[in-house]
C-alpha cells in the first residue's frame, strides 16, 4: 500500500489548492507526536513544511477570491445547479405520464441524468464537465419525443446555463492568469513542491514500518486522488470532442451516364446488275449463217461435174 502518483501541476490553481487544503486536514491522521506509533521527526517535518506551505498559498490566493468575476462565476454556478435538478426532477416526475411513449421516453431520460451522478457537491471544474457531457447525451435523443414530453424548454435552460457559467469562469481564469505570473506561481510552486515530500516520506514510512500507523491516511488521500483523475480525464473528453472536425460531407453521387446513341442502320446494299448475256461465238466456216460440213460426209470428186443429174450417161461411141 502506498500513496497513488498523481502530478498536481495538471491541475488548475483553484483545484490545486482545493486538493492541497483536503491533505492538510488529514494530517491529523498521521502519527505526528513523539508517542504515536509509527512517528519519526523527518515525518513531522514534512508535515510541518506542507502545512506553512499551504498557508502561504492561501493568503496570496485571498485577494483573488474577491474578484469581481469570482463573485459572478458563483452565482451563475447556482443558476446552472438549478436549472439541472429542474430538469432533473421533471424527467422523474414525468415517468409517471400516462402516454406510455412519452414515460418510457422519461426514464431513458433518468437513465441519463442517473449517469453522471449528483452535481451538487462537485467542484465547479468538475461539474462543468460532467454538464457538458451530460447536455451532449441528452441532446442524442430523439427530438420529437423530447418536445412532445415537454423537456425541450428544460434542455435549453440548462445548456444557456452552462453556457453563461463557462463564459465567466475563462474571464476569472483570465484575471486569475495574470495574478499567476507573480507571487502566487511562486507560492503554488513551493506547495507543490512540499506536498510530494510529504508523500515521499510516508510511502517511505510505510515500506520501513508497515502500513498499520498511515493506512488511513493513505486510503484518505488516495480516494481523492481518484477523483481528481476522473475530473481531469472528464476535462480531455471534453476537449478533444470541441476540436473534433466534423463529419465529411457524404460525397455526390456520381452522374449516370448518358446512353450511347443508337448506331445508323446500314443502307441496304445494292442490287448487282444483271450480267449481259454473252455474245455468240461465231460459225465456224467463216460466213455466217454457212452450216459446216457433217464429219461422215464424203467431199465431191472434183473430176466428176454435178449436173444435178442422178442419171449415169455414158459416152457415145
Amino acid at each position: 500500500m502506498k500513496i497513488e502518483v498523481f502530478n498536481v501541476k495538471g491541475l488548475r490553481v483553484e483545484d490545486d489548492f482545493g486538493y492541497l487544503g483536503f491533505v492538510k486536514r488529514k494530517l491529523t491522521l498521521l502519527p505526528l507526536t513523539d508517542s504515536a506509533a509509527g512517528y519519526t521527526v523527518g515525518l513531522k517535518e514534512a508535515a510541518n513544511k506542507f502545512s506553512t506551505a499551504v498557508d502561504e498559498l492561501d493568503k496570496v490566493l485571498e485577494p483573488a477570491r474577491n474578484l469581481p468575476s469570482t463573485k459572478e462565476a458563483t452565482q451563475k454556478d447556482e443558476d446552472r445547479d438549478k436549472a439541472w435538478n429542474a430538469f432533473r426532477r421533471i424527467a422523474k416526475a414525468t415517468k409517471g405520464h400516462p402516454n406510455k411513449e412519452i414515460a418510457d421516453f422519461a426514464v431513458k431520460t433518468e437513465e441519463i441524468f442517473l449517469r453522471y451522478g449528483d452535481m451538487m457537491p462537485l467542484a465547479q471544474q468538475e461539474e462543468t464537465a460532467r454538464i457538458d457531457n451530460l447536455i451532449q447525451d441528452l441532446k442524442a435523443l430523439d427530438t420529437t419525443k423530447m418536445t412532445q414530453a415537454g423537456f425541450t424548454p428544460f434542455l435549453t435552460d440548462l445548456e444557456q446555463k452552462q453556457t453563461a457559467y463557462v463564459t465567466i469562469s475563462d474571464t476569472q481564469s483570465s484575471e486569475h492568469g495574470h495574478r499567476m505570473v507573480g507571487v502566487i506561481k511562486q507560492k503554488r510552486t513551493e506547495a507543490d513542491a512540499a506536498y510530494r515530500r510529504l508523500v515521499e516520506t510516508v510511502n517511505a514510512l510505510v515500506v520501513v514500518n508497515g502500513e498499520t500507523a498511515y493506512k488511513e491516511f493513505v486510503l484518505d488521500l488516495n480516494g481523492r486522488i481518484d477523483q481528481n483523475k476522473a475530473m481531469l480525464a472528464n476535462r480531455r473528453t471534453v476537449a478533444e470532442k470541441k476540436k473534433k472536425p466534423a463529419d465529411p460531407k457524404d460525397p455526390k453521387d456520381p452522374k449516370q451516364p448518358k446512353d450511347p446513341k443508337t448506331p445508323d442502320q446500314p443502307k441496304d446494299p445494292k442490287t448487282p446488275e444483271k450480267p449481259k448475256d454473252p455474245k455468240q461465238p461465231e460459225k465456224p466456216g467463216g460466213g455466217a449463217g454457212e452450216q459446216p460440213k457433217k464429219p461422215d460426209e464424203k467431199p465431191k470428186d472434183p473430176k466428176k461435174p454435178d449436173d444435178g443429174n442422178p442419171d449415169i450417161k455414158l459416152p457415145e461411141e
